[in-house]
C-alpha cells in the first residue's frame, strides 16, 4: 500500500484525498460479509469507496449498491474510484450524513466502518488528537455520527429480513449491541480479531439482524506464530488481496 493507493486483485483504490486510508479492518469487513440474496446493499461511511466495490465484485450482477459519505473530498474519490472499477454501473455515493440519508426501499444489507473514538477524554480518543485534521476526526470520531444514532439509521433503513455488518473495537462493540438491542437489532455472528495468538482482540466484526436467536462467535488471528499471515486470514481475504 502506498500513500496514493491499493492495488487489489480485481480493482486499484486511490485513497489519498480520504482521511481514513485503506485498512486491515475493512478488507477483513467486506471479506466476512455475507451478500446471499442481497439486492439492495448500503455502505455507511464509505470513504474511499473500499466496501461498496468489494460487495459488488462479491454479490450477484443484479445487485445494487449505494454509498454514504459525509465528506466532500472523500465522497468525489469515491465516484472516481468507482467510476474506474469493473462495476460503475451498479455503485452510487451520496454525499451526505447516514441521518439525513432518504430512501423508498430499505436494504437487505447494510455495511459499515464506522466513526468509534468517542467523547473528549474516552479511553480510545488519541492523545495526539489536537493535531488531527478536521477530516481524519470526521472519519474517527463518533462526532458525525454517534453510536445510537447509527444504530437508530441501521433500523430506519434495513428491511425486515435484512443484516446489518459493522467492525468496531474490542473495547466498544458490547456498548453498541447493547445500542443495538433497543431497536431489536442483535448480533447473529461475530468475529473476534487479533494479531496474533497471544495477542487480546482488538476488533469485532458483528452481523445484526432483526429478532433475538443464537449467536455464532468465531475468532481470527491475522498472523501466525512465525510472524506470516495466517492461514485462515489468507483464505478469508483471498479474492481481494493480490499476493494471496
Amino acid at each position: 500500500m502506498s500513500q496514493s493507493g491499493f492495488q487489489f486483485k480485481r480493482f486499484y483504490l486511490s485513497h489519498d484525498k480520504c482521511a481514513m486510508k485503506v485498512g486491515t479492518d475493512s478488507i477483513i469487513l467486506g471479506s466476512w460479509t455475507s451478500v446471499e440474496k442481497a439486492k439492495r446493499v448500503l455502505d455507511i461511511g464509505t470513504g474511499s469507496g473500499l466496501l461498496a466495490i468489494m460487495m459488488a465484485q462479491k454479490s450477484d450482477e443484479t445487485a445494487q449498491i449505494d454509498a454514504i459519505e459525509i465528506d466532500n473530498e472523500a465522497a468525489k474519490q469515491a465516484e472516481t474510484n468507482i467510476a474506474q472499477s469493473p462495476w460503475p454501473q451498479r455503485i452510487r455515493v451520496f454525499n451526505t450524513a447516514a441521518q439525513d440519508f432518504v430512501t423508498a426501499h430499505p436494504y437487505d444489507l447494510i455495511i459499515s466502518n464506522p466513526p468509534y473514538y468517542v467523547g473528549k477524554q474516552g479511553e480510545l480518543t488519541p492523545t495526539d488528537a489536537q493535531f488531527i485534521s478536521p477530516q481524519r476526526r470526521l472519519a474517527r470520531h463518533t462526532l458525525g455520527l454517534s453510536f445510537e444514532a447509527l444504530a437508530s439509521s441501521v433500523d430506519r433503513l434495513l428491511s425486515a429480513d435484512g443484516q446489518a455488518n459493522l467492525v468496531l473495537p474490542e473495547l466498544s462493540a458490547d456498548e453498541f449491541i447493547q445500542l443495538a438491542t433497543d431497536f431489536e437489532l442483535f448480533p447473529i455472528r461475530q468475529l473476534s480479531i487479533q494479531s496474533g495468538k497471544l495477542k487480546p482482540p482488538t476488533r469485532r466484526l458483528i452481523c445484526f439482524a432483526r429478532g433475538k436467536q443464537n449467536c455464532i462467535s468465531e475468532c481470527l488471528c491475522i498472523h501466525a506464530e512465525n510472524g506470516q499471515y495466517s492461514q485462515k486470514f489468507r483464505t478469508l481475504c483471498k479474492d481481494f488481496y493480490l499476493k494471496f
